[in-house]
């Protein structure tokens, strides 16, 4: 199950989605209700990561099922949060909202170090999908519901990567930098440039530094989303982008599988200037 996870990191989505299943499979054949619910539980995360949104409520299912069965507390709060994820992308977005934060409250205050990064993640991930783009100037009651997802998104995002944190998981910090990015432009537009230039230079470098190259491949998307807004300012501009998009092709070059899932075929796409996915969406 763990090893499934750092296969994503790795950038090998398909032998992590085999290595999960795996897992849960030679859980079940053993009868082993808590290795079936600890397997689903991080089958979930992985689910997460690779944008499965039907396989992810399948899993969710079976891992919450097993918890309420057996009364196995600690992956039924996994359960909850993924659960809260799905509930929003169904269209009830402040109580999915507000299921993850109480469970992930209720997490933290547990103290158990395990999996609050990724868990964070689904949280400032569901913000920031949900806020969608700017309301109309005049549309006050979506402006603030709006503000209030990106600014929820935010806190949770910099609780982790702030002064003094300390960050549980190798492979987290650098998508924690690239949302807080992503959360600062849908905030604040291009005022947020260039810290959010700042962010998705430290999640490349630091997934760089770990051969993390889906991550890698994240944050050099949004590098190159960021610096397409900003070509039509001048040559120095476009040149910049010129040189992200070149950073894009060097990262996606070193990949070899995993080519029809989203991550990767959006990041084909951005290399001609397509459009991408939103919530929920599958491979």
């Amino acid at each position: 199950a763990f090893s499934a996870l750092d296969q994503w990191f790795l950038g090998y989505p398909e032998t992590a989605l085999t290595r999960s299943r795996r897992g849960i499979a030679g859980a079940t054949q053993r009868g082993d209700a808590y290795g079936q619910a600890f397997s689903s539980a991080m089958g979930c995360t992985l689910l997460f990561l690779l944008r499965d949104a039907a396989a992810l409520a399948d899993r969710v299912e079976q891992c919450s099922s097993l918890c309420r069965q057996h009364g196995f507390r600690l992956w039924q709060a996994y359960a909850d949060v993924f659960l809260g994820r799905l509930a929003a992308a169904r269209g009830e977005a402040t109580a999915g909202v507000e299921q993850i934060k109480s469970t992930l409250a209720a997490w933290q205050k547990a103290g158990p170090p395990l999996g609050t990064d990724s868990l964070i993640l689904v949280l400032a991930d569901t913000c920031l999908q949900l806020a969608g783009p700017r309301p109309p100037a005049g549309d006050s009651a979506a402006g603030a519901g709006r503000a209030a997802l990106l600014a929820t998104g935010l806190e949770a995002v910099e609780s982790r990567i702030g002064p003094g944190t300390v960050q549980v998981g190798y492979g987290y910090p650098a998508e924690l930098y690239r949302l807080r990015g992503e959360l600062l432009l849908a905030q604040d537009g291009p005022g947020a440039a260039a810290e959010a230039l700042e962010c998705f230079q430290t999640a490349l470098r630091l997934a760089g530094e770990h051969g993390l190259r889906c991550p890698e491949l994240r944050a050099a998307m949004s590098l190159v989303r960021l610096r397409d807004s900003l070509r039509s300012q001048g040559a120095a501009f476009a040149a910049e982008l010129a040189e992200a998009r070149q950073c894009l092709r060097e990262v996606y070059g070193r990949f070899t599988e995993g080519f029809a899932f989203p991550d990767l075929q959006d990041a084909a796409a951005l290399m001609e200037n397509e459009p991408r996915r939103g919530i929920g969406e599958t491979r």
